[in-house]
């Protein structure tokens, strides 16, 4: 999270256990950070670390805020989403923050509810292509190491998933 300079104020869209803001929080100073989810539990969870300056439970794609942010995280959310309600939400958020960075998989991979969270299935998948249409500088990494790749692939083929790379997005208002 090199990207966010101290003193940023950052909204974690799909803020789920809090990892991102922890770790912002425990790596920038003077980051103001509101967290937004959908379920329960998750909000009630990331309220209890004490690194948000808020946390609140909202339907994402209708979310609406009066205050403009230096920073959106939309981290592992857009696949989350049919391809539509994440295109109307990165709409959105290009208009109250200055940059956004996004993290989803590479394609479409099968997700089905954790926790009891529905709101982990996975409704879409996402190109390279597709995020660079929506103004997004784009890269692809695999977020495992080489020699847990095998294995990944093999637990992933096992449970009817395709892939293990992830996108990660860059937009900034120019």
């Amino acid at each position: 999270m090199k990207l966010i300079p101290d003193g940023s104020t950052v909204l974690d869209m799909g803020c789920g256990t809090g990892f991102w803001g922890w770790y912002i929080k425990s790596n920038r100073r003077n980051c103001s950070i509101i967290g937004i989810d959908g379920f329960e539990d998750y909000t009630h969870f990331c309220r209890s670390l004490g690194v948000y300056c808020a946390v609140h439970d909202n339907d994402i794609i209708n979310y609406h805020s009066d205050f403009k942010y230096d920073y959106v995280l939309l981290l592992d959310v857009l696949e989350h989403l049919k391809t539509d309600d994440g295109i109307k939400l990165i709409s959105y958020l290009k208009v109250i923050s200055n940059n956004i960075i996004l993290a989803t998989p590479d394609g479409f991979i099968k997700n089905d509810a954790v926790d009891g969270n529905k709101l982990n299935i996975h409704l879409s998948g996402w190109s390279k292509k597709m995020l660079s249409n929506l103004g997004f500088s784009t890269s692809v990494y695999d977020p495992y190491p080489k020699l847990f790749r095998p294995f990944v692939r093999l637990y992933n083929y096992l449970r009817g998933r395709s892939g293990v790379r992830e996108l990660i997005g860059v937009w900034r208002k120019v």
